[in-house]
């Protein structure tokens, strides 16, 4: 296995959390829908982004597991708690809306609840959870073949077993396996995919490409030739399966092959940068813009909003950076307590 080549942490990973964080935010904006299937990449990317973030740099700066679980705790779980307080309490006090225990229960576990994607931040800190695993496995086997027809025979065994489990499992037992393995396995390998992409060469990522879209391709294909219509990759995404995550994943290379090849170059882009340092709470903030787009009736076209929500969700996240980094500054906290507090509310 070659040598790994460390990314630039503040060019070309944040322009790849930047895209998967627009991707994100567009999801949600009506779409039509063939932008609606373009953008349809994103979660695979933000996976096999912390896939490669976990090898550069949690791996080496965490020596113990538990400081390293307590650091994806405070950086994840953390921020969401406090976000779904805020949102919870706001439109409690400023409409008749009420979130109900069973929702509270759903949010703050994880699960899901509400209007809000919590899900995302589930499937990321089990990802957390199992990384060190996943690392070994990575070293463990050095032989790229090897490695990739591993993934492919488990992605194709867990496919399989899920299609089974939709047949002849009872709804509650295959809800519950649902959520403790048919979303686990599939980005517990997109994660690996990821752990492993850095090392791999030019070569090897032009025909991992390929491969991908020749994979969606033929599932396109064929239920085309099933249903009479293009059938987008929306419907097999949750749980994720084949078709969605192949196509997914052929964009999501495409994206890191021209940067990790400088085929684009993004160091003057403040702006992107930003968002790319910014993602969890520009994420958690573009659901409240969107609940008071929603209260106020505002009607525009998908992109206009799009551009609205976006726009109005950064503006809010640089200025809560910037009065974080203000209140650090002043000293108030001890330099643990303000390395804590930071971590909290600029991750």
């Amino acid at each position: 296995m070659q040598q790994i080549t460390t990314i630039n942490r503040n060019t070309n990973l944040d322009f790849l959390r930047f895209m998967a964080i627009s991707a994100v935010i567009l999801a949600h904006m009506d779409a039509p829908g063939i932008v609606f299937q373009a953008r349809n990449f994103d979660v695979p990317l933000i996976v096999l982004i912390a896939g490669i973030s976990y090898l550069q740099y949690s791996s080496k700066n965490y020596l113990h597991y538990g400081d390293y679980l307590f650091s994806r705790f405070v950086r994840l779980v953390i921020p969401t708690w406090i976000f779904l307080a805020f949102y919870n309490l706001v439109f409690f006090l400023g409409s008749d809306w009420r979130p109900g225990t069973d929702n509270l229960i759903k949010q703050y576990s994880l699960i899901g609840g509400s209007e809000i994607g919590i899900w995302i931040l589930r499937v990321l800190f089990s990802m957390a959870i199992i990384a060190p695993l996943l690392l070994k496995i990575n070293n463990h086997i050095k032989n790229n073949r090897l490695f990739f027809a591993g993934i492919i025979i488990t992605f194709i065994f867990y496919e399989v077993l899920l299609y089974n489990s939709k047949q002849f499992l009872p709804e509650n037992i295959f809800n519950i396996s649902e959520l403790i393995i048919f979303f686990t396995v599939p980005y517990a390998l997109i994660f690996l995919l990821g752990i492993r992409l850095p090392s791999l060469s030019k070569r090897t990522i032009r025909n991992l490409i390929f491969l991908f879209f020749a994979i969606f391709f033929l599932y396109l294909f064929f239920l085309y030739l099933q249903n009479f219509k293009f059938i987008p990759t929306q419907q097999f995404k949750n749980p994720p399966q084949i078709y969605y995550v192949s196509y997914a994943l052929f964009v999501s290379t495409s994206l890191f092959y021209i940067t990790k090849f400088n085929i684009i170059y993004i160091d003057k882009f403040n702006l992107i940068q930003f968002i790319g340092r910014s993602t969890l709470w520009i994420y958690l903030w573009h659901w409240f813009i969107i609940k008071l787009y929603n209260y106020f009736k505002i009607d525009l076209n998908f992109l206009l909003k799009f551009l609205l929500i976006y726009t109005i969700t950064v503006i809010l996240v640089y200025v809560q950076t910037k009065i974080i980094h203000l209140v650090a500054s002043n000293k108030l906290l001890n330099k643990n307590q303000n390395k804590l507090f930071v971590k909290v509310f600029t991750g």
